[in-house]
């Protein structure tokens, strides 16, 4: 069984994508964590049922914990009870961890961290009651937690979510406190003696090591009353927005993973960068509301507060095998601005059509503002509803970035040079880029610059100034077919240039 759930794993890890671990029973479910035993089994944190779940073979089954009674709104109740794996209750199971050949399970609502191994669900440490006394075994006490991890060493850090504190379980059952307090944490994890903790109630995540934050991702945003509020935003890790964040996982080669469950997403945080990973656009698939996270052999094991199925998120790329490390195809595809023909093709030579490029840059649209809506009242006349590229030609013509052919848009037609400058100067006009240093740029010196249109002159203008033609360029080219290379190298340009 564990080389078949490796094996399901390993190829998943492999494939860009999101597929959910067939289930069928209990029917209805909200899952909170997740966790991969030695066997392959693995379980899930049931937040609706109050009970822990195993997923083996595509079957579901409880592992541990009785079914909460149904109390008088007609929904399940859990409680605080101790007892073998079929008659113990939990008040309401969150973060799980393996610690001493054992399960711990943060159960939330009954203030305790409770402890499964031999059959039986114990109390690991707290007493039921909130507080945040240090200690052994009940002497301790905590409010609200939700989030574990190991440390290293046999112990665990566990998220004090009520306390605004991180705790620490020694190997030998002795609580104590991280000497920190951080807003609402949830999320945790432990990596090469750092300790990455999702700090959900200011939206951002933080790294704790030598006794110091700091902050790895996250802008604070404030409302016109000055009510801190979430947000969805993609680009420099210092300006990403989240909207309470709840899971984190780190992978092998660095890269933090965070699960933004009310954006319906999970993002990563790689060289300095936020990019969107997986994200559901139905609410009723893939990561619909992504709750605490874990890492195993390449893949991202989401578990999902509303879907009820642990998801599976592959995070490995295979690289394309007509494109010779090129950064800015890389990046591109990264950042979700352009993808392959199909997953191993790029055609990086190949045309972009004026359709295919608004496309592009409605997605830059929503890296900037993962809440934007991609549609406009505004149609020419070749567009008709229903068209893949129909949303994003109303929103192009809406914004001012496509002005049309006539009366048509020609979406299959072969964009230039020229045309594709001139949608992103317009295009950065929308978003409030300064596009004034332009105004001056002498262009003359370029080969071709007096066949250029003159509807053309002040883009080429504003992308000499802007750094998007090459230093060492002497023709514009701007009467050539942008090739899909070209295109990504533009995109990618501009939004590092524009700080983006």
């Amino acid at each position: 069984m564990k080389k078949k759930i490796i094996a399901l794993l390993l190829v998943l890890s492999l494939i860009p994508g999101v597929f959910a671990l067939a289930a069928e029973a209990p029917a209805i479910r909200s899952l909170n964590d997740v966790l991969v035993l030695e066997d392959g089994t693995i379980l899930a944190s049931d937040g609706y049922n109050k009970v822990i779940l195993a997923f083996r073979e595509g079957e579901v089954s409880v592992y541990a914990g009785a079914m909460g009674f149904v109390g008088v709104d007609g929904l399940p109740e859990g409680y605080y009870y101790d007892a073998d794996y079929a008659h113990a209750h939990f008040a309401s199971p969150c973060g799980m961890a393996v610690m001493n050949g054992g399960i711990a399970v943060a159960d939330t609502d009954a203030n305790v961290i409770r402890y499964l191994k031999d059959g039986l669900v114990r109390t690991l440490c707290g007493n039921g009651e909130a507080g945040s006394a240090d200690g052994t075994a009940a002497a301790a006490s905590f409010n609200m937690p939700t989030g574990l991890c190991q440390d290293g060493n046999g112990g665990l850090y566990i998220a004090d979510t009520g306390n605004d504190l991180v705790r620490h379980i020694n190997s030998n059952g002795i609580v104590s406190t991280v000497p920190a307090v951080f807003d609402a944490p949830k999320g945790l994890a432990f990596r090469d003696g750092v300790l990455y903790i999702v700090e959900s109630g200011k939206n951002r995540v933080v790294t704790w090591s030598d006794d110091k934050i700091t902050v790895l991702s996250g802008a604070e945003l404030f409302d016109e009353d000055g009510v801190r509020v979430g947000g969805y935003r993609n680009g420099k890790a210092e300006t990403a927005l989240y909207d309470a964040p709840m899971g984190i996982a780190v992978g092998e080669n660095g890269v933090v993973y965070v699960s933004d469950p009310l954006n319906h997403a999970v993002r990563a945080i790689k060289n300095g960068r936020v990019n969107t990973l997986a994200e559901s656009k139905d609410l009723i698939t893939g990561t619909a509301e992504p709750n605490l996270l874990k890492y195993y052999n390449g893949s991202l094991l989401a578990a999902d507060g509303i879907t009820g199925e642990v998801t599976v998120i592959g995070t490995g790329v295979k690289p394309f095998r007509d494109v010779n490390n090129d950064p800015y195809v890389s990046e591109a595809r990264e950042r979700g601005l352009i993808y392959g023909i199909t997953d191993e093709i790029f055609a990086p030579d190949g045309t972009t059509t004026r359709a295919q490029f608004v496309t592009m840059l409605s997605r830059i649209e929503r890296y900037i503002n993962g809440a934007a809506v991609i549609d406009g009242e505004k149609a020419l006349e070749d567009v008709k509803d229903g068209a893949w590229f129909a949303e994003t030609a109303r929103w192009s013509v809406d914004a001012g970035i496509v002005v049309g052919i006539g009366k048509n848009f020609e979406p299959g037609r072969k964009i230039n040079h020229e045309q594709a400058v001139t949608m992103l100067y317009r295009f950065a006009q929308a978003l409030g880029v300064d596009v004034s240093e332009g105004e001056n740029t002498n262009i003359l010196s370029y080969d071709d610059a007096f066949e250029l249109h003159t509807w053309a002159a002040s883009a080429y203008q504003w992308a000499v100034s802007a750094g998007l033609i090459p230093d060492d360029a002497t023709r514009l080219g701007f009467a050539e077919p942008l090739t899909r290379a070209q295109a990504a190298k533009l995109l990618v340009t501009f939004m590092d240039k524009c700080g983006i």
